[in-house]
């Protein structure tokens, strides 16, 4: 188990590819239950409180930033996504989701955000 794992099972395409253009929050959305720890240790990936980046025994790593994140490469500008309207605001800075899992290892605020998000899209089509 590796990064190369976690990947194939949680990012398995980059944030600007058509693939994960097609539905951006569901794929923000499978990157960060990947986040959470038990995803994590099962694929023996590590995150170090303060850190930007997951990392693997081999030293290989995967930055978690705007350029993973496929509804910051989708849209434009922060007021135009989906996640800053669910929230009415940035989903990083003190004390924000992101803020949450860099310092406390904790991606359950984004994962909460982003199924609002989604589920706030799938009542909109219908």
């Amino acid at each position: 188990m590796s990064i190369e794992s976690w990947k194939k099972e949680f990012y398995p395409c980059k944030a600007d590819s058509k693939k994960a253009q097609k539905d951006p929050v569901g794929h923000s959305l499978q990157k960060w239950i990947g986040l959470l720890p038990k995803n994590m240790q099962r694929h023996k990936v590590l995150h170090t409180a303060g850190s930007l980046y997951i990392i693997d025994k081999s030293d290989c790593f995967m930055a978690i930033i705007g350029d993973t994140c496929t509804l910051c490469m989708y849209f434009a500008r922060c007021n135009s996504c989906s996640l800053y309207k669910t929230l009415h605001r940035k989903c990083y800075g003190v004390n924000s989701e992101y803020s949450k899992w860099i310092c406390k290892n904790n991606p359950k605020p984004m994962i909460k955000a982003l199924e609002k998000t989604k589920k706030k899209e799938i009542q909109h089509v219908h």
